[in-house]
């Protein structure tokens, strides 16, 4: 695979990015590419992907890293943990659409081309 940089440098207190960069990297195929901290711009606005996946046949993930604790509330979305800045989502979770992995990466994109 691919990684673009090789060894990204994540900033000091950071553990969720590594994390997932690391899972993917040794989840994904040869022929997928891996990036990190990819600047897009849109008019004036700028904006950062934290983790893009580009993958022949399949397609592209823009995945936005969030670290710390949250709950699911599958009636009433993702919640998270007391304390947070954060508040809750008002959308529906949307089950149909999202898988919890690490181990399905590589078989869950298969089994779709199928």
């Amino acid at each position: 695979m691919r990684c673009i940089p090789e060894e990204p440098q994540f900033a000091d207190g950071q553990s969720a990015e590594p994390a997932v960069w690391e899972t993917l990297r040794a989840s994904l195929p040869d022929d997928a590419v891996l990036a990190h901290s990819v600047q897009v711009r849109n008019g004036r606005a700028e904006h950062e992907i934290d983790l893009l996946i580009l993958w022949p046949g399949v397609g592209l993930a823009a995945i936005e890293v969030k670290g710390g604790l949250v709950t699911v509330d599958k009636a009433s979305g993702i919640s998270p943990e007391a304390g947070t800045a954060a508040t809750r989502c008002r959308a529906p979770w949307p089950s149909h659409k999202a898988q919890l992995m690490p181990s399905g990466i590589g078989s869950a994109a298969s089994s779709e081309r199928r």
